[in-house]
């Protein structure tokens, strides 16, 4: 037992002495369980619907349960790709046509959603109207009236719904829309727990310390360990996507090769910051400890869940999280179909973010070795 004892006073003495082992050991679980929480507590998502022809009573019932904008007329199916709302929204004869952006469930949902309590509220009132009219009848026309029964139908009321979608469709799954996400999340961890090991098992070994007392730089060994990574990290691509796409049967709506071009930039960051990691930590464990506080809100941020009603921080710290504008950019290509001028720019800040993780890594690789 003393031996016991003794193994577990080492173990917190060894806490003791590296305070910042410790120290990420309990705040980064707050710091993901914390992120969680205003995830899933966000606000319910309040959905744009731009409308036309809506009968009055309809109209003034959306703007309750909606941000109502006037649609200008014109191709409807162009406004939504323009992302200037989630629904254009038409009375048609005596239904409300939906159309659909199409490309996220949850805005969709939210659509949905509101229309069907707005219908439910315009058949309520239609009824209770009718009611009034039929109070102010003679008696003899009311008795009759009455039991003939309240009909909520006739000329001009609207009586359902018809709906279309832009981009998806009703045969869509919810991992139809989720595909993107999880081969972002995918092509980020495999990569990201390789990569994150390479300098921190260099220095245990103590061939750092013999790398960086030959004439090689510091960013010239992050530069070839980036490059090894990355050629890896290539074919980690095309196997992930490719089965993913022809194995899993994930949709794919655009061209396979932007596919590939943005996996491949995605891995690329996920290795350069992997290595940036690894330069700063001192052992295994806290290379372990901070892949927690690194890839968990990168996960919760990407796109798996809804942040458009989510508090304006969560948006902020997502767009300098490359994972979140990869997937953004393999939803583009993969559920809307769009070609490169829609991913160009979630590319370009991806290498912008490699060169910040660059720079970081070979100076904390220097800090190291001085």
């Amino acid at each position: 037992m003393s031996n016991l004892v003794a193994v577990v006073k080492r173990i917190f003495l060894q806490f003791r002495h590296d305070p910042r082992t410790a120290a990420i050991l309990f705040v980064a679980p707050v710091i993901v369980m914390w992120l969680l929480s205003l995830v899933l507590t966000s606000d319910e998502y309040r959905p744009t619907v731009a409308t036309q022809q809506l009968p009055a009573q309809v109209h003034r019932l959306y703007q309750g349960q909606a941000a109502v904008v006037p649609f200008p007329g014109g191709d409807a199916d162009a406004y939504l790709r323009d992302g200037r709302a989630d629904a254009v929204i038409i009375a048609e004869g005596d239904k409300l046509h939906v159309l659909l952006d199409g490309s996220d469930p949850a805005r969709m949902q939210a659509v949905m959603k509101a229309t069907q309590e707005v219908l439910a509220d315009y058949r309520d009132e239609v009824v209770e109207q009718q009611r009034e009219r039929i109070a102010q009848l003679p008696e003899a026309a009311r008795a009759q009236a009455e039991k003939m029964g309240l009909a909520a139908a006739g000329s001009g009321v609207i009586t359902g719904i018809s709906t279309e979608t832009v981009y998806g469709g009703t045969d869509w799954k919810a991992y139809d829309y989720l595909g993107p996400a999880l081969l972002g999340i995918f092509l980020l961890v495999f990569t990201f727990i390789t990569s994150q090991m390479a300098l921190v098992t260099e220095r245990a070994q103590g061939t750092l310390e013999r790398f960086v007392a030959t004439p090689v730089k510091p960013w010239q060994v992050v530069g070839g360990y980036a490059t090894a990574f990355g050629l890896i990290g290539l074919v980690q691509t095309l196997i992930i996507s490719g089965m993913g796409v022809w194995l899993v049967g994930l949709r794919m709506e655009g061209n396979f090769a932007l596919v590939i071009a943005t996996g491949m930039t995605l891995t690329i960051a996920s290795v350069v910051m992997g290595l940036m990691v690894s330069s700063y930590a001192k052992t295994p464990i806290q290379v372990v400890q901070l892949m927690l506080a690194v890839v968990a809100p990168q996960i919760l941020l990407s796109g798996v869940f809804n942040l458009s009603a989510a508090p304006r921080i969560l948006q902020d710290i997502s767009v300098v999280l490359p994972l979140r504008h990869g997937v953004d950019a393999l939803k583009a290509v993969m559920i809307r179909g769009e070609g490169w001028s829609a991913v160009s720019f979630d590319i370009g800040v991806m290498w912008l973010m490699i060169v910040v993780f660059f720079l970081l890594a070979a100076c904390g690789l220097r800090k190291k070795s001085a």
